[in-house]
């Protein structure tokens, strides 16, 4: 990623608080409701998403990923790769609403 595609990402996502990750499991897809964190990171798109049970295994299988976002007439979609990170407590990538 240069950095045009970082500033074109960061441009495309402000404004965001709400997002949907669409991932391949098994032979289909399942989409989750996620919150956009905020954060200094230009180059990657931080997404926060309760963990229960193994709801994000298959990120580890198949990482293609589809994240949607829309706010009434604005809509985004970014395709890429995800991982699965699990920030410490000096990551400060949510804000104390999302807490």
């Amino acid at each position: 990623m240069d950095d045009t595609d970082t500033e074109l990402l960061q441009a495309l996502v402000q404004g965001f608080d709400r997002a949907m990750l669409v991932s391949r499991c098994g032979d289909g897809l399942r989409s989750r409701p996620t919150t956009v964190a905020n954060t200094v990171d230009g180059r990657r798109l931080w997404l926060l998403s309760g963990i229960v049970g193994d709801r994000l295994e298959e990120l580890s299988q198949d990482p293609n990923v589809n994240v949607v976002m829309q706010d009434g007439v604005r809509f985004c979609s970014v395709t890429g790769t995800a991982r699965v990170a699990r920030p410490t407590g000096d990551e400060a990538i949510w804000n104390d609403r999302q807490r």
